[in-house]
């Protein structure tokens, strides 16, 4: 699964995880969590079809989402993120990935209790990764 090379790609980042240590969790922050953290989530997957048919190369997009207590905190761990991520490309796991293109980002402030005024902030970031299914 490309999700668990993802994964492994932002902890080995020494640079994301002075920020966030290993708190990369799958499309939703625990209950309670430390902050800064990322959460990651497969929005579509798209197979590179060509004339002669299909292939093993699909194209994954990904949303990223950096939270942390402090705007600039969130602002600081997603330009880690995308300093990991940037121009990734690994064929000694599987899946393979070819490699990575980021589309952008915007802000995605998340109220921390339902009740309370109280905010995380976050940045959402979007990106394509191409991989080769074995």
């Amino acid at each position: 699964m490309p999700e668990t090379r993802l994964k492994a790609q932002l902890v080995g980042s020494t640079a994301l995880t002075d920020l966030i240590g290993t708190r990369v969790f799958p499309v939703f922050l625990p209950q309670g969590v430390t902050l800064p953290a990322v959460t990651y989530q497969r929005v579509g997957t798209t197979p590179l079809n060509g004339s002669t048919g299909g292939g093993d190369v699909s194209f994954a997009r990904f949303q990223l989402n950096a939270f942390a207590t402090t705007y600039a905190g969130a602002k600081a761990v997603a330009k880690q993120t995308r300093i990991a991520l940037r121009a990734w490309s690994d064929s000694t796991g599987t899946p393979a990935i070819s490699m990575t293109s980021y589309h952008g980002e915007f802000d995605l402030p998340e109220p921390s209790e339902p009740a309370q005024d109280n905010y995380i902030h976050g940045v959402m970031q979007d990106w394509f990764v191409q991989f080769t299914s074995t």
